[in-house]
């Protein structure tokens, strides 16, 4: 895969590894080839810079520091460093073993929830027992997924195309209609285009799964141990992130008009964009990366505890920082001071966060995805408690005219906000992809 920038070439590669992946290693697999631990969500990682994996590979092979830095200023990559020192140990090891995937994955995952006293030396030890036991190519891996630097250039893309070559002969029998339909439609194209089609149907009905539960470990290892079965067993899931829908851009509102007609036309407010997961008493906060920002924003987690009524719900709104004297909003420039691993509770006592929610997408058991984006609204102003201080819905107004957009747009460009966003009425909410189902319009357009 290092050797190719061709993207066929990736997948094949791909498909041919994933074919000999056993279920119960798929999930590392993937992960592992995402340059993770674990899904983004969860924020694990392994934390090691230079200096550490420096000292690891003197350790493992048997040279000083000094002259693993000396080989790594000559080089520039020290996954290449490894490589060579592993070719010339100086020492060999007493205790060896072929290293498998779980060992590696394990070996990480304990170097990356290393906490307390003596941490720095339990994790050059962790890594170097890997390099240890590692052949000199799966050395130079180890070493780049230590730093974060794989260099495959495999994205979630890549390894989705690949997951849709493995299953696709399963795919095409179980549904011959389907494919009956292509075929007949591109009766003119060639063989190797028609595969093509079918693949991509299969590789869109993936990626609709990934999308409303981002961890393709977990959708890969179903895939394999259930075939294309395993994909109805995936679904939305209060403490997994949804990929969030995306907006299109127009630069005038009599655009918009002609592209959607009616509309919801919302403040679009400058801050973070949150989704909110509870479930019973466990509150998540995901940031639009799908990252974990639970712990940052204590204020919030409280709030949706209290004024969320309903017992399981996924929600997803801006976040920011209010002046409580003026009642005015803070520009991103402050609200942003409030991302931040430590003096969480100073900085949000400081500069308190207030959440304006423009929808729903899952409540008390339900998906509710698929409903018109008026009736989500509806749904959403009823889960918000009657004696709410931190959390209401967006402010927007329902029209068909250019020039009541434009005057929404100036009311709200005049209270320091980004601009509006004007939405379909009756769109669902479209997972992970950029559609004119939401159209914004900003001050800078």
């Amino acid at each position: 895969i290092e050797k190719t920038t061709k993207r066929v070439d990736m997948t094949t590669q791909l498909a041919a590894l994933f074919r000999e992946t056993p279920a119960e290693d798929m999930q590392n697999v993937i992960y592992l080839l995402q340059g993770r631990l674990a899904p983004a969500y969860e924020n694990t990682e392994t934390g090691l810079g230079e200096k550490f994996v420096i000292q690891a590979i003197g350790k493992a092979a048997g040279y000083s520091k000094e002259e693993v830095e000396k080989k790594f200023k000559k080089t520039g990559d020290l996954g290449q460093s490894a490589e060579e020192f592993l070719q010339k140990k100086n020492q060999q090891s007493l205790v060896r073993q072929t290293l498998s995937v779980k060992k590696v994955h394990d070996n990480f995952m304990k170097l990356a929830t290393q906490t307390g006293e003596g941490t720095q030396e339990m994790k050059i030890r962790l890594l170097a027992e890997l390099l240890n036991s590692a052949s000199p190519l799966e050395g130079k891996f180890v070493v780049r997924f230590a730093l974060g630097a794989l260099r495959l250039g495999v994205g979630d893309p890549t390894l989705m195309d690949a997951l849709a070559q493995v299953h696709l002969e399963e795919f095409k029998k179980s549904n011959k209609k389907l494919v009956e339909e292509i075929e007949e439609k591109e009766s003119k194209k060639s063989p190797e285009e028609l595969q093509r089609k079918i693949r991509m149907k299969l590789r869109e009905a993936i990626e609709a799964k990934y999308n409303i539960h981002a961890d393709l470990g977990h959708v890969a290892t179903l895939l394999t141990q259930f075939g294309i079965k395993g994909l109805e067993k995936i679904d939305i899931e209060p403490g997994v992130p949804i990929r969030p829908t995306l907006a299109e851009r127009l630069p005038l509102s009599k655009d918009v008009i002609e592209k959607i007609g009616k509309c919801m036309v919302e403040a679009k407010y400058d801050g973070f964009r949150v989704q909110v997961h509870k479930k019973g008493n466990k509150i998540t906060i995901f940031s639009r990366n799908l990252e974990s920002m639970t712990d940052m924003f204590p204020e919030l987690v409280d709030a949706a505890r209290k004024e969320l009524t309903a017992k399981d719900v996924i929600v997803e709104g801006e976040a920011l920082a209010v002046n409580e004297q003026t009642n005015e909003f803070f520009p991103f420039q402050v609200t942003i001071q409030r991302k931040r691993k430590y003096d969480v509770e100073e900085k949000a006592k400081e500069l308190p966060l207030k959440l304006f929610l423009f929808d729903v997408m899952y409540v008390d058991g339900k998906n509710i995805m698929s409903h018109p984006f008026h009736e989500r609204r509806e749904k959403l102003k009823e889960i918000i408690g009657k004696e709410s201080t931190t959390i209401e819905v967006t402010k927007g107004i329902i029209t068909d005219k250019a020039e009541k957009i434009d005057a929404f747009f100036n009311e709200n460009v005049t209270q320091g906000l980004e601009g509006i966003m004007c939405k379909d009425l009756n769109a669902p909410y479209i997972a992970g992809a950029r559609k004119f189902a939401w159209i914004k319009l900003k001050r800078s357009y």
